[in-house]
């Protein structure tokens, strides 16, 4: 098992249910009630990301991206490039 979280925020009420791999940037800022499954990468770049994130297993979230509220990213999924302001569910690459 390994945590690596070097968020400059994490907000109230997050969750990890599982234990796993779990890595977070230094830059990045972790909203409130957001939910990271296992083996979940998130890249040291400054990323935005609203409330209630979930994030399933082996997904990745990359460079510079903002993320609205309430989104879900499905397992295996890899996010590069992407500016969302609404809930929206990914599965696969984008």
């Amino acid at each position: 098992m390994e945590f690596s979280i070097y968020a400059v925020q994490i907000g109230y009420g997050v969750v990890i249910p599982y234990y796993g791999t779990i890595v977070i940037g230094s830059d990045d800022a972790i909203s409130n009630y957001a939910v990271f499954h296992t083996c979940i990468f998130i890249t040291a770049e400054q990323k935005i990301v609203g409330d209630g994130l979930y994030c399933t297993t082996e997904c990745k979230i990359m460079n510079d991206v903002q993320i609205g509220d309430y989104a879900t990213i499905g397992t295996n999924a890899v996010l590069n490039k992407i500016k969302m302001h609404f809930v929206l569910t990914f599965l696969g690459r984008l």
